[in-house]
């Protein structure tokens, strides 16, 4: 028996006959984009960034409604504030908290913002 080992050329997609049984293509293979390892990785990257960030977020403003006010540029009013203005606010929540049972919340006034301007929490 011999082997064939003659170049059949016919254009896209030939063959090169190495031998009896098997053959190999001579088709140039062009890269693909999916690759399921980098997927892998960036995705598990992108998880890990904000899941770390979401707990420390989480951690940071389970220190209450004063974390959260500070975190938005608020500044506490002084209880005994002069300003009268300052003042008639910490009346309203006063009574407030007094019509509906429950204690007096610490008063935020946020100086720079124009639609939402005080903030209460307790």
């Amino acid at each position: 028996m011999f082997a064939l080992n003659t170049a059949h050329d016919s254009g896209f997609g030939s063959r090169r006959y190495r031998s009896r049984n098997t053959y190999r293509d001579d088709v140039t293979t062009t890269p693909t984009l999916w690759q399921p390892g980098v997927l892998l990785a960036v995705s598990a990257g992108t998880l890990l960034v904000v899941g770390i960030a979401s707990l420390y977020k989480w951690n940071e403003y389970s220190a209450g409604g004063s974390a959260v006010a500070e975190s938005v540029g608020a500044r506490r009013v002084d209880p005994h504030t002069t300003d009268t203005r300052e003042r008639r606010l910490l009346n309203v929540i006063e009574e407030m908290a007094i019509a509906s049972g429950v204690a007096v919340p610490a008063v935020y006034l946020l100086d720079e913002e124009p639609a939402i301007n005080a903030f209460a929490r307790g």
